[in-house]
């Protein structure tokens, strides 16, 4: 009776070890599963955030080289349009010299072009008459013949033009229709222009400031010219005058035989 008990109390104390080992077993199995679970779970989590911080960066790459080929492009644009202003520029300056030279070019070559063909019609014949250009007295007469005195000068030579008395600023006026051919500065009789009154006469007016023409202008008789400006030294003895000079083919003719 004993050793059936004995034997019965073995059984169930192996018994018991079997369950407590058993649930030790699933206890452990349990723990091991659960922080396997986790652990997934942990991996999973961190390899999705990897993911989503890899997503986002793309996108803020992606975005950063859009932005940079639109600022590029923008740059692009500005730069074509900064060229294309400076060409326009550049021909719009370009367009102006020409302009400007062609201009230039015309008014340089309008004054002998326009008094070789307006001088042609232009004529003077013997019988005309040259209107004074200024009132005044004769201070020293033209003669090619005989020599005169000339006071400032201290000396007689021969005179190839006419000097008439005028105050300075008094308006000298055009003696007859003409075409001014030249304007210039001569040391003996100051600042002075020629006009082609025709058929080889030319008129030369001197002792001039403030000349109101240019050369190539036409004039008629009686157009204001210029004003008497302040005699030469080679004049100062005599005083405020015009100087008038008439030629015919370039030789000297007395200016009184065709003053009316």
């Amino acid at each position: 009776m004993l050793k059936r008990n004995w034997k019965k109390v073995m059984r169930s104390r192996r018994t018991a070890w079997i369950l407590l080992v058993c649930l030790m077993a699933g206890a452990v199995s349990g723990t091991v599963y659960k922080n396997s679970r986790q652990g997934k779970d942990i991996k999973g989590e961190t390899q999705q955030a990897a993911a989503d911080e890899q997503d986002h960066l793309q996108a803020l790459g992606e975005a950063g080289a859009d932005a940079g080929e639109n600022t590029g492009g923008g740059e692009e644009e500005r730069s074509d349009q900064i060229q294309a202003d400076a060409k326009a520029g550049s021909d719009e300056e370009g367009a102006d010299g020409k302009d400007g030279d062609s201009k230039t070019e015309s008014k340089d070559n309008t004054a002998p072009v326009s008094a070789a063909i307006n001088a042609d019609n232009l004529h003077f014949l013997t019988e005309n008459e040259l209107e004074w250009p200024v009132q005044g007295e004769v201070l020293l007469e033209f003669n090619m013949d005989n020599t005169i005195y000339f006071p400032t000068l201290n000396q007689y030579k021969c005179s190839q033009a006419m000097v008439i008395q005028a105050e300075q600023g008094t308006p000298v006026c055009a003696p007859a229709e003409g075409i001014v051919l030249s304007i210039g500065m001569d040391e003996q009789i100051g600042n002075y222009l020629v006009l082609d009154i025709g058929d080889g006469y030319q008129v030369k007016l001197g002792q001039l400031k403030d000349i109101e023409v240019s050369e190539g202008d036409q004039v008629k008789e009686g157009d204001l010219l210029a004003y008497v400006a302040a005699p030469t030294k080679c004049y100062s003895v005599e005083g405020d005058n015009l100087y008038l000079e008439l030629t015919e083919d370039g030789t000297p003719v007395d200016p009184l035989d065709y003053l009316n």
